[in-house]
């Protein structure tokens, strides 16, 4: 039993560099304060994706040990991709961890979030994000707090009334409050894919944040510790880099005539009951878009058309350029677009590597310099990010016929938040440094609650100098495997 208490705020995708501007901008007051800011981290996400990352937040270790690299996972026997769900997640979480533990919680979108695995003395819930159906554990919970609009429209009007759910959720376990309570919100992801205003003028979402802000504020008034985070930044990029048309140049990569991309959300879009359809580009046509710098204009232009015909239609519209790739004849790949990596077939991995790293824009290491543990296969052999800091970001997955592409967009980079605000000195939070791996976060956590650390937890010798609690180990992962397999089981029945 412990009598600790933490919470835990998730806000997907809010980027470091941000900070200031809303600060300046007097965005969430409680939130975004000198204190808090200064006394921020910042967190280090490879890969910068959220079904990759947020598992690393909750339970302490790297992919390579809870099993999903990106949204899709790629099966190399049988050379297709197919998307990641918890029956892919090979570690428990922190509120699994708790429950082993015979300790309370109140979970609001664990990620990955579908199926929903249950753990005996958590309440958790699941209305976000990838799962194609609202769920929760007890039954009910959606129905009795947030709003009935399903598939979720993510407009403003959607987000603060899902907000105020959240809140008259919390509210109503505040009178025995578990001793974690995590809650993850799909903003401001869902939003900056669509608009960057947020980044010039952050208060044009001021009544959402002043909700998200009192959230916060009744959070910590209950916990008195508080933990705000995201999984990955967000900026916009003036140079996307091809790496599959480095790879087909380079003699590695080869084009197929039929079409082999799969879209990183057409499962959860299917069992939502829409349609994803793609519209291609010739190559030729992208070619000299490119070359005449017009592709980003054309791109914007085309989507909103294209947006317009889907509002009309009910579907969504994917802009495909050029060809995607023969994953069979090819001796390396990167097969979708979050994969932040190449898979090789019959190709050295180290030779791919030193050829990549010749090409300006990127930043390459091999597998094992970044992910260790026994699924390190799933995940790419050479992870490939843009120099986020000098405004590269990768392009499509698919060989689009140039290998620089000089436009603006908008996605996902390296850096997210650890922001804090701590009655216990549980943590010495001045020993840290100013980058810290996400995976720490979970790490952190269990360290405040004085839960035993799960054995193969990484870094251990950071954890172990900031945390001035004892600090003891357990091995979870085999009640957790027999947990997780008796929870499908029933599922299929």
């Amino acid at each position: 039993m412990t009598d600790r208490r933490l919470a835990v705020l998730g806000l997907d995708a809010f980027p470091y560099w941000l900070l200031d501007r809303v600060r300046e901008a007097g965005v969430a007051p409680f939130i975004f304060n000198d204190k808090m800011i200064e006394a921020g981290k910042r967190l280090s996400c490879i890969p910068p994706v959220t079904p990759a990352s947020w598992p690393s937040m909750m339970s302490g270790v790297n992919p390579g040990k809870h099993g999903i690299f990106s949204f899709l996972s790629f099966d190399r026997r049988e050379k297709k991709a197919f998307f990641n769900t918890a029956a892919q997640l090979e570690h428990p979480r922190i509120h699994e961890i708790l429950s082993y533990e015979g300790l309370k919680s109140l979970v609001v979108n664990p990620i990955p979030d579908f199926p929903l695995l249950p753990a005996s003395k958590a309440v958790i819930v699941s209305n976000l994000f990838f799962t194609p159906r609202p769920l929760s554990r007890p039954k009910g919970l959606h129905e009795k707090y947030f709003p009935r609009e399903w598939p979720p429209k993510y407009d403003l009007e959607f987000l603060e009334a899902y907000v105020e759910g959240v809140r008259a959720l919390l509210e109503d376990h505040l009178k025995d409050p578990p001793p974690l309570t995590w809650i993850t919100l799909d903003y401001p992801d869902v939003v900056l894919h669509k608009d960057t205003k947020l980044f010039q003028a952050p208060s044009i979402h001021a009544s959402l944040w002043d909700k998200i802000d009192k959230l916060a504020r009744l959070l910590y008034d209950n916990y008195g510790n508080l933990m705000i985070v995201s999984d990955h930044g967000f900026r916009e990029f003036k140079v996307r880099v091809n790496v599959n048309d480095i790879l087909y140049r380079e003699g590695y990569a080869v084009p197929s005539k039929e079409e082999t991309e799969h879209l990183h959300m057409q499962d959860v879009l299917e069992a939502r009951g829409e349609e994803a359809r793609k519209v291609r580009v010739p190559m030729t046509l992208y070619k000299l878009l490119a070359k005449m710098r017009l592709e980003g204009i054309a791109r914007r232009i085309a989507l909103r058309i294209l947006r317009f015909y889907g509002s009309k239609t009910g579907k969504k519209i994917y802009i495909k350029p050029g060809y995607s790739i023969d994953y069979w004849r090819s001796k390396a790949f990167m097969p979708f677009a979050t994969a932040y990596g190449v898979y090789t077939n019959n190709a050295d991995p180290l030779e791919v590597a030193r050829i990549l790293r010749r090409y300006k824009g990127l930043r390459v290491w091999l597998r094992e310099e970044v992910y260790n543990g026994p699924y390190v296969g799933r995940g790419p052999d050479v992870v490939v990010l843009g120099d986020h800091e000098s405004g590269y970001t990768l392009g499509p997955p698919r060989i689009v016929g140039v290998i620089y592409t000089r436009t603006n967009f908008a996605t996902h980079d390296q850096w997210g938040i650890l922001l804090h605000r701590m009655e216990d000195d549980s943590i010495n939070w001045d020993s840290l440094p100013l980058e810290v791996p996400n995976h720490l976060v979970g790490s952190l956590a269990m360290c405040h609650l004085g839960v035993p650390l799960p054995s193969d937890v990484d870094d251990r010798n950071i954890v172990e100098s900031v945390c001035n609690n004892t600090i003891n180990y357990k091995n979870y992962n085999g009640k957790f495997r027999i947990a997780k397999r008796l929870a499908l089981r029933g599922m299929k029945h």
